[in-house]
């Protein structure tokens, strides 16, 4: 219609005519173009905020596994000094005692980790869209290069958790791991797994295996080495967990709290 409103006022030589068309065409292109940015404004707002939610309900996931990581390696530093108390004769237990804390020392707590949110972000280059610069801050320490993903992505190998599988017997770890190892307890949809650690046990041994497994325990000349250096890594992965935890409560106050 307005082409051919445009073509007769040509051919009519009503420049005015022709004037006022080109001008309703240029309004129409010139307001098409606002309304697509407007849109695209939009959804990106949308996104931006649907990101930074998702972000905060990961960081709130970590956060509570910083808790229940320091919590866990609370109890196994517990167990080291029990061993450590034995081994260099300032307090002597039982076998049964012994056995069982040195093998409690050997473990770590392996909560898997929340970083969906923040790998898409990365993935996808729209990581600038996320709206807390708390939560970017944040991610950086938790998920980038650094002792703290490290901390709690640890796969556990520790040196002195070799040196006692190189002691035991397959068939006593084995019995450690279903007596008195991690009671796990699946994570709901959209939740956490829990771990049950420390809690009471009794191995179901005869004395003079639990004898013999404690004396080469107690007769090996590198253990107590390993098991202090064991102690002294915790110390500083706790203390780490700690600073951590500060940066996080500093840069998001209270927004990563989960009731």
């Amino acid at each position: 219609m307005i082409l051919q409103n445009i073509s007769r006022a040509i051919r009519e030589q009503n420049y005015y005519a022709v004037a006022l068309e080109f001008i309703i065409v240029l309004a129409g292109v010139v307001i098409g173009f606002q309304i697509q940015a407007w849109n695209e404004d939009r959804q990106v707002i949308a996104r931006a905020e649907e990101l930074t939610e998702r972000l905060r309900d990961d960081l709130a996931m970590e956060r509570l596994n910083i808790l229940d990581t320091q919590a866990y390696y609370d109890v196994v530093i517990e167990n080291a000094e029990v061993v450590a108390g034995d081994l260099s004769g300032n307090r002597p237990v039982s076998d049964q005692v012994l056995v069982i804390a040195a093998f409690r020392a050997t473990q770590f707590p392996g909560f898997p980790r929340f970083r969906s949110a923040y790998d898409e972000l990365v993935s996808t280059g729209t990581l600038p869209l996320v709206q807390d610069d708390g939560f970017l801050r944040v991610s950086g320490l938790l998920y980038g290069p650094g002792i703290y993903n490290a901390h709690l992505s640890d796969p556990g190998d520790s040196e002195y958790r070799t040196h006692f599988r190189g002691l035991v017997p397959g068939h006593a770890q084995r019995t450690l791991r279903d007596v008195c190892g991690d009671r796990v307890t699946p994570a709901p949809p959209g939740g956490r797994e829990t771990i049950e650690f420390g809690f009471e046990c009794t191995l179901p041994m005869p004395p003079e295996v639990l004898s013999e497994i404690a004396g080469s325990l107690r007769t090996d000349p590198e253990l107590l080495t390993k098991l202090q250096r064991r102690i002294a890594d915790l110390d500083t992965i706790l203390s780490n967990l700690d600073d951590l935890l500060l940066s996080m409560e500093s840069l998001t106050e209270s927004r990563l709290v989960t009731e």
